[in-house]
């Protein structure tokens, strides 16, 4: 059997869009081939914190809950990492608010 491809779905922030970013993510992980893929739910609360997948799952309508494996809702501790692209060219703003080049 061929192993999953894990795929993370960041979700939330600090927007007043929050909801609407969580019920995105939803049908985001909900339409995602279960068959091929491992999602990882990555959320971001209203502060601005990040959310372990576990604590991030929880955050999602029961409805969703049901596309995410096991292992992602048993609440065992994993690490995330987050990996840019080395193709494209990344920014992010700074605390002087101008763009900086991350490559």
């Amino acid at each position: 059997m061929r192993k999953k491809l894990r795929i993370g779905v960041i979700f939330g922030g600090r927007s007043g869009e929050h909801e609407v970013s969580v019920r995105s993510a939803g049908a985001v992980i909900q339409a995602i081939d279960a068959g091929k893929y491992d999602v990882v739910p990555i959320a971001i609360t209203k502060a601005g914190n990040w959310l372990a997948p576990a604590a991030a799952a929880e955050l999602l309508p029961a409805t969703t809950q049901r596309f995410l494996s096991s292992s992602t809702l048993s609440g065992k501790k994993e690490d995330v990492t987050i990996v840019g692209d080395p193709s494209r060219a990344g920014y992010r703003r700074g605390l002087s608010g101008l763009a900086r080049n991350l490559w």
